[in-house]
């Protein structure tokens, strides 16, 4: 099964960015539809911060590659990416 974290850190008490101070909760809740919506064996789970708070939404496989600036349409890209069933994609904001 592969793992899939989005960062959801949000620094209360701070004026540095943060993961859910950009909006973190849209891409987790619509990974986790799509994944549910597919039947995929994918765990997406809520992390704390993953120290790329500048770039975020972030979000990062279990191998370690990470997707910065998540919004609906890397989201989607991403997980084709992942399912295998897309032609290769373009992998902007993936690092």
């Amino acid at each position: 099964m592969k793992k899939v974290f989005v960062c959801t850190n949000h620094r209360k008490f701070s004026d540095q960015p943060s993961c859910a101070a950009r909006g973190s909760e849209l891409p987790l809740d619509f990974l986790k539809s799509e994944v549910s919506l597919r039947d995929l064996d994918i765990d997406v789970e809520s992390s704390v911060c993953m120290g790329h708070c500048d770039k975020g939404p972030n979000i990062k496989l279990s191998a370690g590659e990470f997707l910065h600036g998540a919004n609906r349409d890397l989201v989607s890209e991403f997980l084709l990416s992942l399912i295998h069933i897309s032609e290769p994609t373009r992998r902007r904001g993936i690092s």
